[in-house]
Formats: C-alpha cells, sequence, structure tokens
C-alpha cells in the first residue's frame, strides 16, 4: 500500500453537453470526440495525461450512466466506466452490441520515459527509444518478425509515477513513439473472438519505485521458490553455440574434458540440439550415441550434471509423429495441426493443454532421467507463433493465443529449479531459470546482439522475472558472425553480476590471456554467488529484482532514468562494463550514496551522484563498485 490515502470522490457536471468527473485523483471530461484524462499524485502534481475513446466517434450527447464510480455512455452504445481500486482507477470500455475495437493514448511529456511490456527486438530501455505501430502485444519469436519476444506482461511504468496495467483478456496492440503511448483492442489476428475489449488499471504514487512496489502487490506474482543454487555460483556448459547440431558422445566426452583440462568449474554441462534421430523421438540416437548411460555417468563422476535440450516439436516424417499423433495440436478438422519451426517446415507440436500430453511428456522425460541419469532439461520454443494456424486448444477463447504459452510452462514446470525456459506469460511465481532469446554475436545494431544484454536484463526483472539467464557468452555465431577475443571477454564481463553464466564458445578457443581473464571474472562471480541467492530468497517475499536499473537508488535522479549500460546487483553493487567496441574507457554514473571502486580499492570512495569521465578499463578490467552508505 503507498504511503498516502487514495480518496474517492464523484463530481460530475454538465455544460454544453460536456461532461466531467473524478475518481480519486483521476480526471475524466468529454469532448465532442474524445475523453479527455489526466491522473494527479497526492501531492496534486499531473503525473500521466490521455485521450480516451478515440475511435468511439461522436461524443457531443454524452450521458451519465450508473455503472462503477463514473460512468459515461455515448450515442453509439459504447460505455466508459471508472472504478477507483486501491492506489489506482480501473477503466473499462464497454458497449451493448459486440463492439470492433477501441483506442486510448496517453502522452509521453518531454523528461518522462517508460518501461516495461517485456523482451522486445533491438530491446530499448527506455521503451520510447524505440517507435512501435500497433504490434500485438503476443508473445512471439521476436528473431522472426514479431516485435515481442516470449517474455511479456501488460505492465508499463513511467519515471513520473504513473504505471498501466492491461487485462491479459483484451486484444492488444500496442503502440509507443517518444511523445505517446496507445493501446488498441481490436479482434484481429492473432487474437480470436468476435468482441473487442478493453480494460486496464492507471495507477499513480510518490514516485516510481513506491509506485513500482505497490504494484507488484497487486499486478505481479512473486516467485514461489529460487532456482538451482549451483547454478548461480557456476557456469553452465553448452554444445550449441560451438557444435551446433555436430554433436556425438565422443565430442560430448571431449568438450567435458577441456573443461576440466583448463581448470573451469561447472554447474552442469548441456547436451543441445540433436540429440535424437529425429526430431521429436526423446531417446538418444543410437548411431551418434551409442552408450548414454555409460557417457552420463562418466560426466558424473567427472563432477558435471548433465542436462538435455528439449522441445514441443515432432517432423512429420519422424516417426514419433505418427506414433503419438494424440498428444498434438490438432486443427479445427481434428487432424494433426501442422506447423513450421526452425528445424522443420511440417511438424506437430505438444498440446499443452491437453491432460493427457501433459501426463505423457511427463513420464517420458522422466524417463530419461531414469535410465540414462540425465539431471533436468532446457525447454526451448513456448511462443505462439509455432502455433499451427487453425489449431484448437483448451484456453479461454479471450486468452489465446498466450493462453498457449502458459501452459507451455505449467506442462515443464515439474521439473523443477534447474529446468530453463525462454518464455513467460503470467507465470512469475515459478521458481526456475527464464532465459533470454538467442543473442547474435555482433557488438550492436542488431535485433539481439550484445547491447541489447542489459536492457533485457532490466525488462524482465521488471515485469516479475528475476531469475534471468542471459544467453551463452560471446553469442551464438550464427549467420557467420563470430565473436572475436575483445567482444568475447567484454559480454562475459558483463554477465559476470547476472544470475548465472552459461558458456559454449569457450575462452580456449582465443589465447591464454583471455583463458585467464575470463577465469577471473568466473571467479569474481562465484565472489557474489551468496548475495545473488540472498537477493533471489529476497525477491520471493518482495518481488523485487535480482539486477536492478540506477534510478531503483533515487527514482527522482533523472539522470538515472535513462541509462541502459550500468545496472546493480541489489541496491548496493553497481556494474558498468564496457559495451562499446574498441572502448578501454568509459563514462560512469554514479547515484546518490558514498560508492566504493572495487576494480581500484586503494582510491577514496566517490559521492554521488557524480559523473566519472574516462574511467580506465582496459580489457581485463570489469568496474564495478560497491555502495558503502546511502
Amino acid at each position: 500500500m503507498l504511503p498516502w490515502v487514495f480518496l474517492l470522490s464523484l463530481a460530475t457536471s454538465i455544460s454544453a453537453q460536456r461532461l466531467s468527473g473524478q475518481v480519486g485523483s483521476a480526471f475524466f471530461t468529454t469532448t465532442n470526440d474524445h475523453v479527455a484524462f489526466r491522473i494527479d499524485n497526492e501531492a496534486g502534481e499531473m503525473v500521466l495525461g490521455g485521450t480516451l475513446g478515440l475511435l468511439v466517434g461522436d461524443m457531443s450527447t454524452a450521458m451519465e450512466c450508473s455503472d462503477g464510480d463514473l460512468c459515461f455512455s455515448f450515442a453509439n452504445g459504447q460505455r466508459l466506466i471508472a472504478t477507483a481500486e486501491d492506489h489506482c482507477v480501473r477503466i473499462d470500455w464497454e458497449d451493448d452490441t459486440p463492439a470492433d475495437e477501441y483506442k486510448d493514448c496517453f502522452q509521453i511529456e518531454n523528461g518522462n520515459h517508460w518501461y516495461g511490456g517485456g523482451g522486445q527486438r533491438y530491446q530499448p530501455w527506455p521503451i520510447e527509444k524505440r517507435n512501435v505501430t500497433n504490434a500485438p502485444f503476443v508473445a512471439q519469436d521476436m528473431l522472426g518478425m514479431g516485435e515481442y519476444g516470449g517474455v511479456l506482461e501488460e505492465y508499463w511504468l513511467s519515471t513520473r509515477g504513473a504505471s498501466l496495467h492491461v487485462d491479459k483478456q483484451v486484444p492488444l496492440f500496442f503502440s509507443i513513439d517518444t511523445s505517446t503511448l496507445c493501446f488498441q483492442a481490436r479482434v484481429a489476428f492473432p487474437f480470436r473472438g468476435d468482441e473487442a475489449r478493453l480494460g486496464y488499471f492507471v495507477c499513480s504514487g510518490t514516485d516510481m519505485l513506491a509506485l513500482h512496489n505497490a504494484n507488484i502487490d497487486k499486478f505481479l506474482p512473486k516467485p514461489s521458490g529460487i532456482p538451482d543454487e549451483l547454478m548461480f555460483r557456476y557456469p553452465i556448459w553448452s554444445t550449441w553455440a560451438r557444435y551446433k547440431t555436430v554433436i556425438n558422445q565422443t565430442i560430448v566426452m571431449q568438450f567435458s574434458q577441456e573443461i576440466l583440462d583448463n581448470e573451469y568449474p561447472n554447474s552442469q554441462l548441456e547436451i543441445d540440439d540433436k540429440w535424437e534421430p529425429c526430431y521429436g523421438d526423446y531417446y538418444f540416437d543410437p548411431v551418434k550415441f551409442p552408450d548414454p548411460a555409460t557417457m552420463v555417468q562418466e560426466l558424473k563422476d567427472a563432477g558435471f550434471r548433465v542436462t538435455l535440450w528439449i522441445h514441443p516439436f515432432s517432423n512429420n516424417w519422424c516417426d514419433s509423429f505418427d506414433e503419438h499423433p494424440q498428444y498434438f495440436i490438432k486443427d479445427s478438422a481434428g487432424d494433426v495441426g501442422l506447423t513450421t519451426w526452425w528445424a522443420g517446415i511440417l511438424a506437430g507440436t505438444l498440446d499443452p493443454t491437453n491432460p493427457a500430453t501433459v501426463q505423457w511428456f511427463f513420464d517420458t522425460l522422466n524417463a530419461l532421467r531414469d535410465t540414462v541419469g540425465i539431471d533436468n532439461f532446457k525447454f526451448d520454443a513456448g511462443e505462439t507463433n509455432w502455433l499451427p494456424l487453425d489449431f484448437v486448444i483448451d484456453v479461454e477463447e479471450s486468452l489465446i493465443p498466450d493462453g498457449y504459452t502458459k501452459a507451455y510452462v505449467e506442462m515443464v514446470a515439474p521439473f523443477g529449479p534447474m529446468l530453463e525456459v525462454r518464455v513467460g506469460r503470467a507465470t512469475q511465481e515459478k521458481p526456475f531459470w527464464v532465459r533470454m532469446i538467442d543473442k547474435n554475436s555482433v557488438w550492436t545494431g542488431d535485433i539481439a546482439g550484445f547491447d541489447t544484454l542489459i536492457p533485457t536484463l532490466l525488462q524482465f526483472g521488471l515485469i516479475g522475472y528475476p531469475f534471468v539467464l542471459p544467453d551463452m557468452v560471446g553469442g551464438n555465431a550464427y549467420s557467420g558472425d563470430e565473436a572475436d577475443k575483445e567482444l568475447f571477454i567484454r559480454w562475459l564481463q558483463v554477465n559476470v553480476f547476472m544470475p548465472t553464466i552459461q558458456f559454449s564458445l569457450t575462452p580456449w578457443d582465443y589465447d591464454e590471456e583471455t583463458i585467464e581473464i575470463c577465469r577471473q571474472m568466473v571467479e569474481l562471480h562465484a565472489t557474489y554467488a551468496d548475495t545473488m541467492i540472498a537477493l533471489a530468497r529476497e525477491a520471493t517475499t518482495t518481488g523485487h529484482p535480482i539486477n536492478r536499473p540506477l534510478w531503483w537508488v533515487d527514482p527522482t535522479d533523472p539522470e538515472t532514468f535513462t541509462i541502459d549500460s550500468e545496472f546493480l546487483l541489489g541496491d548496493d553493487i553497481l556494474v558498468a562494463p564496457v559495451v562499446e567496441q574498441g572502448k578501454v574507457t568509459r563514462d560512469i554514473y554514479l547515484p546518490v550514496g558514498q560508492w566504493q571502486d572495487e576494480a581500484d580499492p586503494e582510491h577514496p570512495t566517490y559521492s554521488g551522484p557524480m559523473w566519472l569521465t574516462d574511467y580506465p578499463a582496459p580489457l581485463n578490467v570489469l568496474p564495478y563498485f560497491t555502495r558503502m552508505s546511502p
């Protein structure tokens, strides 16, 4: 609850057929073609203004109605209903007959910035840095054509102390630029139904952090536990980026031996793509892996746990496609619905809304654990763009398509805290890792390049997903792009104070200096693992992210609002890695507090707020600071 009393009042006046009313600190006034809106903070300062009902049409004959705490009705039968609730006002558009669409917009004033929504192409921070026009707000693989990725929440927070939270049943198309943020509800692909509805909360607070804390309790479920602790401490090693699909038992064992020979620690070794004979078989290829149980036991004897890449697809030329069609998503004719994914032109995909599928999937993967000794799984996909076009699933129609993504996470959840997913839709309570989408091995200017790591980390944490698994150090080496030595080391430095580290490309792919610098960085991460685990436990009661934006220390400091290359671990460790190619210095902002330079501990403490210009950061230096006092 915010530290101020939210009062409810309703004052409606009629002047020249213009209606006005107040609900708490929100004010509404009709015009000929829209409803003017504003919401104030407790000091009476406007924190957000808007224009509502932009597609309603003629409002010149608006009338009062009796719903909610304030209600305006219009000639075409549509009604705007406002209701006070906690520190928010709820706004609903309703219609006597099914409406085609609604549109409400909010102004972004100079100096005001917005965060939230979730994973996005060219991940911006703050989000108005990237123009978006009528993008369907659904979980998609943004490496394809979607604007948004697989980890989303209809929640946005502004630096002025206003927030927006849209109902999940809304067929939402989202727009934003530097001056305007808009919601449009429209029943069009990829949504279903015969009626558009628009319902959301507008909230205000003393500042954005106080508001966000109140919103966590209202909108964002807290994690029920924390992920596997060993994965906080030591790196995951994956076969994917280094070997792609060219793996076998010999390669896996050689890879593990390289890790041991170079004296790097591990939390587990992950066997990625193409361990099956055919996609969807869920057993080891007997040619490539003649004795997987012995392989796994040898890996365990050497100190590795072993995880396995899992996906929900079965290509139609694979035996599995014909062996269990009852477990795939069907089309409206009752046949297996065919989809296209990155490793198959025609494939079935498991139906996580079918209880029989969920049980079969659980039993099948548990058999792998029992017979081969696999410890856990990396679950890939789950976005809605992998659904067949004419799909039928057991989800409330108003929650299609993202109800599929939520069901997918629910299906894999029983495998526990070691698992990882790359999607999240209303699943913040799950105590396991949420992975960033595959990153490309480029510095900048890419849909998902190196420069998107910190903005993505901050976005995930803000919308309630604190257990972020960054993608592989150095990226995935797609399309001929390969991380050079500088990019690889800087990438690892960005990861050091994130919750976990994942390697596939290796330090010994470069030179001795890289091996030594990276070993130091891995050791530094392990040094702070207890801090990360403590913050993870804190998240289960507070909902706070492990890694936080700089404004978390002082939500009134405008210098912090647009910084996207620094972040916090908790409240007291500030990380400022080098993120620009060829740079060996950088400017660093220190917010309020006394800051100890941990890269140069002999230096006197700095008194923030202040900028450090041209701070020296050669390739072996990761700048970070500890706040000694507020």
